[in-house]
């Protein structure tokens, strides 16, 4: 999107980022199913149609505001757990359950928390192995 913005004027990028980011912002988010405005800011963001001006004002109770904001997170809640639960069962195609019996080899994945820290301990090995398992490991698809 900002490539398209600055074709002309490709060094002056950064003039061109506010416009980016409220173009974005305007976009319905196929995850949500909301633009991000509607989400944050509870309103859709003025367009130049829109300064139109509205012949019969809008008068709304708090309490009923209130229940639409909660319904409007409430529904992007929901978009968001449906697209991941999507994401999941498209990732979950590829994977498999793996069961390793005692005494079967693995191997074990250091994280940088536990590799010693020494002043070369970026080119220490990440994996210690194969070593054998000492107990019934069950690693599921998700893990």
């Amino acid at each position: 999107m900002l490539s398209c913005l600055v074709a002309e004027h490709p060094k002056q990028w950064d003039l061109s980022l506010p416009q980016a980011e409220f173009a974005f912002n305007s976009k319905l988010n196929r995850s949500t199913g909301y633009n991000p405005f509607m989400v944050v800011y509870t309103k859709v963001p003025l367009m130049p149609m829109d300064l139109i001006p509205i012949t019969k004002p809008a008068h709304n109770s708090v309490s009923s505001i209130a229940e639409w904001v909660s319904k409007l997170h409430s529904d992007v809640t929901a978009n968001l757990q449906a697209t991941n639960a999507h994401y999941k069962a498209l990732a979950d195609k590829h994977r498999r359950l793996q069961t390793f019996l005692p005494g079967n080899l693995v191997m074990v994945h250091l994280n940088k928390h536990r590799l010693q820290q020494t002043p070369n301990a970026k080119l220490h090995p990440r994996k210690l192995g194969p070593s054998p398992s000492n107990k019934l490991l069950e690693i599921t698809p998700t893990s």
